[in-house]
């Protein structure tokens, strides 16, 4: 190649996904569950600690996907254990996956 050439290009923006790890409960980051989720985007997971019923009633709202994670020890290191919601989980829009919970 001795001469210039020329490069034309498209580039379409991807979703911005997000694998933070958002805490709930007295030692979380947030707490209540709503709090968590509200400050959640797509990917993340909001950690409940165990021994602890959240009597809430949440409104699962974002077209987002995110994952409800129970039965975190105080440190959230370990999620061996269960927590328990008492009140409705209401998942109107988007993804929930949900693990090691119980909902009263």
């Amino acid at each position: 190649m001795t001469s210039s050439k020329s490069i034309t290009a498209t580039f379409n923006t991807a979703a911005q996904t997000s694998s933070s790890n958002i805490t709930v409960g007295s030692s979380g980051a947030e707490s209540t569950i709503q709090n968590g989720y509200d400050d959640a985007e797509t990917g993340a997971t909001i950690e409940l600690q165990a021994g602890k019923t959240y009597v809430e009633n949440d409104n699962f709202n974002k077209n987002i996907s995110v994952s409800l994670k129970g039965g975190y020890d105080s440190s959230f290191t370990t999620d061996n254990l269960y927590s328990v919601i008492t009140g409705p989980l209401i998942i109107s829009s988007g993804t929930v996956t949900v693990w090691n919970i119980i909902i009263q």
